[in-house]
């Protein structure tokens, strides 16, 4: 099984790399796709765009990285965001999440409905509540039916839950490997 894991960090090193080098030592048979954003040029969305203006395109015309990142995440089996608590998120990743709403969310083309996505939220010190970002992440993906005001698309991982960080120490790292060896493997049954 290949796993998108999309670091939404605009620097290198420090806990995307902990948890990069966590995730390779784990006795799973998955191979790992790491996109790091710190990598890419991502331009936030322009008013004028002709992409977005002719409804036919629906793809981003300023040839930054936006389409690389985005066929990475398409073809994976599963994808795996892991984001810092900035204020609120990393700039390149909202400019991404904004490409995404052009790209998924405006048209019939839908490139990542119904993909198995895990979202993974952080600051310095705790493990965050990421049911913000989870419902703007099912934005991207849904249909009719799902909820504007709570995660409920099947394919996110679930709620957050406050005892995750007495449960894991406010560690993000052993938070996603318990998750990865258990409701993130698929070959746990639940």
């Amino acid at each position: 099984m290949k796993i998108a894991v999309l670091f939404a960090s605009n620097r290198h090193g420090g806990k995307h790399e902990e948890i990069k080098q966590m995730l390779l030592s784990l006795p799973l048979p998955h191979e790992y796709d790491f996109i790091e954003m710190a990598d890419y040029e991502i331009t936030h969305c322009k008013q004028d765009c002709p992409g977005c203006v002719i409804k036919s395109e629906h793809r981003c015309l300023f040839g930054d990285d936006f389409e690389e990142i985005q066929a990475r995440l398409v073809s994976a089996d599963r994808n795996m965001i892991v984001v810092p608590a900035y204020c609120p998120y990393p700039s390149k990743f909202t400019a991404l999440m904004e490409k995404l709403l052009g790209s998924c969310y405006l048209t019939e083309n839908k490139p990542l409905k119904n993909k198995p996505t895990s979202i993974f939220c952080y600051c310095s010190c705790k493990i965050v509540d990421d049911t913000g970002l989870k419902i703007l992440w099912q934005k991207y993906l849904m249909d009719d039916g799902y909820s504007f005001t709570e995660p409920n698309y099947p394919f996110l991982n679930p709620a957050f839950d406050e005892e995750l960080n007495e449960r894991f120490d406010r560690d993000i790292t052993q938070y996603i490997r318990d998750f990865m060896l258990t409701a993130g493997n698929p070959d746990f049954v639940q």
